[in-house]
């Protein structure tokens, strides 16, 4: 029996290692075309060609800048639509993780790129306005506006984004509502209430969360997770996210990405002064300079990912340990553990290099060892 279940065991880390793996591969892929695309598009002239095209239909600043860039989204999306197809059915569906059909599959795929299109155009018609605005000095306010639209995003996302694409009802479960209630109470956080989160139509993942800022926060729980869980390990995976909350943890990310907003506006506006000219681009509001634009937000990023990752897995470390001191949970919290990966297919132990540079969350086998020693030194101090 225990062969069997080591079998099973190694059988499922090896799934997870195949499939991370595959996943890995073709996000580079993806970053790749990305960034090949805006390189071509500044040293052959193509962005003048497309440029000229949209102030042809609409010679005002705010519909050449919007059509330029419907333009440049969607032939990127054309381009990878293959990957993404790839990546979100057919490789979903053959490690059995997707559950939708075909059709299902594919209008929460046109929802997304509508969204996506109607976000992005907004940005970027708030970007060039600022532009041509405050001149020289466009970065700074666009450094303060884009941190006021992350801000609005946290609010907005639970109560308008999140419900496109899912269903949400009050959780029916009235003793584990009155539990989480009390766990939320304990631990300060005032939530709008504790809703089921229909994911199971769509995938077997398992997931908890607490979203939203004020008025609008609250928690959401797979029904995944309701259903296969037992209630005190969802209590003690909820006490995880309300660490995150009692820590101010997601302030503390907010101002990160606000820095590095600054700094990738500011460094944007350094490289378009030193290679703007080479690549033709005249003046900074000039829309044929975004893929110059997007191309440095993106390196920004890229460089910025391992420590942000590095901040994230501390964060995230912290939060285990408050939700291990605030419910004793420490037995169920590895059973959780263990679960989750299982089912979401995460690799227990993956390469050092590849959680450094990757992973926004410790692994699920330190963060089962760190739930372990936590359990022991509790244990040591009864005795």
């Amino acid at each position: 029996m225990e062969d069997n279940r080591n079998g099973s065991q190694q059988s499922q880390e090896e799934e997870a290692r195949v499939y991370n793996r595959l996943k890995r591969r073709i996000s580079y892929a993806e970053m790749g075309l990305g960034l090949a695309f805006l390189i071509v598009l500044l040293v052959t002239g193509l962005t003048f060609f497309f440029r000229d095209i949209a102030v042809g239909l609409a010679p005002h600043p705010f519909w050449h800048v919007l059509i330029y860039f419907l333009i440049l989204a969607g032939i990127f999306e054309l381009i990878t639509l293959p990957l993404t197809i790839y990546s979100g059915f057919v490789v979903e569906r053959r490690f059995d993780l997707l559950r939708q059909s075909g059709a299902a599959w594919v209008w929460d795929y046109v929802k997304g790129i509508l969204l996506s299109l109607v976000l992005g155009g907004l940005a970027v018609e708030l970007l060039y306005l600022l532009m041509r605005l405050a001149g020289n000095w466009w970065w700074l306010p666009a450094g303060v506006a884009f941190a006021l639209c992350f801000v609005l995003l946290a609010q907005l996302t639970p109560v308008l984004i999140l419900p496109l694409f899912f269903k949400f009802k009050p959780l029916a479960d009235e003793d584990l509502s009155a539990r989480l209630t009390a766990l939320c109470e304990r631990t300060g956080a005032r939530v709008r209430g504790i809703y089921e989160w229909g994911l199971s139509s769509k995938t077997r993942r398992v997931n908890a969360a607490l979203v939203g800022w004020g008025p609008t926060r609250r928690v959401i729980l797979s029904d995944n997770l309701v259903k296969d869980f037992a209630s005190l390990e969802v209590e003690v995976i909820l006490a995880h996210e309300l660490g995150h909350q009692r820590l101010r943890h997601m302030p503390q990310l907010l101002m990160v990405q606000i820095a590095l907003t600054f700094i990738a506006f500011a460094l944007a506006d350094l490289i378009f002064r030193a290679l703007g000219s080479t690549l033709g681009l005249k003046v900074l509001d000039d829309v044929a300079g975004l893929p110059l634009l997007v191309l440095v937000f993106a390196l920004v990023g890229l460089l910025a990912l391992p420590l942000v990752n590095l901040l994230s897995r501390r964060l995230e470390q912290a939060a285990d340990r408050f939700a291990l001191k605030s419910t004793g949970l420490s037995d169920h919290f590895i059973s959780a553990m263990e679960r989750l990966s299982s089912l979401n297919l995460s690799e227990s132990d993956p390469h050092p290099v590849i959680e450094f540079l990757f992973l926004s969350h410790p692994s699920p086998a330190r963060r089962i060892q760190a739930a372990r020693d936590f359990l022991s030194d509790e244990q040591g101090r009864v005795g």
